[in-house]
């Protein structure tokens, strides 16, 4: 439920590149989990897709579609992008960040060079590993109310950790 709705300048209005503030996600352990597995299957699917471009995105049509969406909302043209796909959507939807992932379409992947997918799937592959840190790290999940059963406790995910 919405709480309040405010605006904040990111940067110093003197030194642009000085950030003022440090924007986190506060995400449940069955949440942090959800979008660990969900990027596992994309991780898996982009190093299959370095193979073959078409299979990524026929993988990604699957995991779609054991997720309960419609996988048929990837159009077959390579135009449309991951986020029509809504495997990822719930978690990044209101966010103030613009996720390379769901922006990516086939036709996009397709015409990348090996390198830029290669980076594309290394910079996955951290944000992977940094959520199995997160999930290890008993000291900084927060109870959000006193009592409060420890499956609500919540994490502070750095927006840029997200996918």
């Amino acid at each position: 439920p919405p709480v309040f709705q405010a605006w904040i300048a990111d940067r110093d209005p003197i030194k642009q590149n000085v950030p003022t503030t440090d924007v986190r996600v506060l995400l449940t352990k069955s949440q942090l989990s959800d979008l660990s597995d969900v990027l596992k299957k994309i991780l898996d699917a982009a190093n299959e897709g370095m193979i073959s471009p078409s299979e990524m995105f026929e993988r990604l049509r699957s995991v779609a579609a054991t997720m309960g969406t419609d996988p048929n909302q990837l159009k077959q043209n390579g135009t449309a992008k991951l986020s029509e796909l809504g495997v990822l959507g719930e978690y990044l939807d209101d966010l103030p960040y613009h996720s390379e992932v769901l922006n990516l379409d086939e036709d996009t992947w397709k015409s990348w060079d090996g390198l830029a997918q290669e980076k594309f799937i290394r910079t996955l592959s951290t944000k992977l590993r940094h959520y199995q840190v997160y999930n290890a790290d008993v000291d900084r999940w927060v109870p959000l109310a006193e009592g409060s059963d420890a499956r609500d406790n919540v994490y502070p995910v750095p927006l840029e950790m997200m996918p």
